[in-house]
């Protein structure tokens, strides 16, 4: 069997996979994907936070879990820091919330927590 060649490539060779092509299955792909979700298991998700997980931010009072869960029955997901800090009476974000709170899922089909 003659192969027909184009370019460099055969026709079998243009059949097969790429092996080029990055492997997003295998196991570099997935250390990557272990490490971000290590990170995002360390923050507080404020939008489908219970009561008690509200509390574990830095800077929530009982008076801010109270306000942070009227605002999320009335109004739905906080959006960003600048939004909690309003909410909370804050001038401005406290550095401390950058590495504690995912405002993910932060659209208007967001989950609230069950039992709030």
């Amino acid at each position: 069997m003659r192969l027909k060649r184009r370019g460099k490539a055969s026709v079998l060779e243009a059949m097969a996979p790429d092996s080029r092509r990055r492997d997003l299955d295998g196991p570099r792909f997935e250390r990557k994907r272990s490490v971000l979700e290590e990170v995002a298991l360390d923050k507080t998700r404020i939008n489908i936070a219970n009561p008690q997980e509200l509390l574990e931010i830095p800077g929530v009072d009982p008076a801010g879990r109270d306000a942070i869960l009227r605002h999320r029955a009335a109004h739905g997901p906080i959006r960003d820091a600048d939004e909690l800090a309003q909410l909370l009476g804050c001038s401005q974000p406290q550095p401390a919330w950058t590495g504690e709170i995912d405002y993910d899922p932060a659209d208007d089909t967001a989950p609230e927590a069950p039992g709030a």
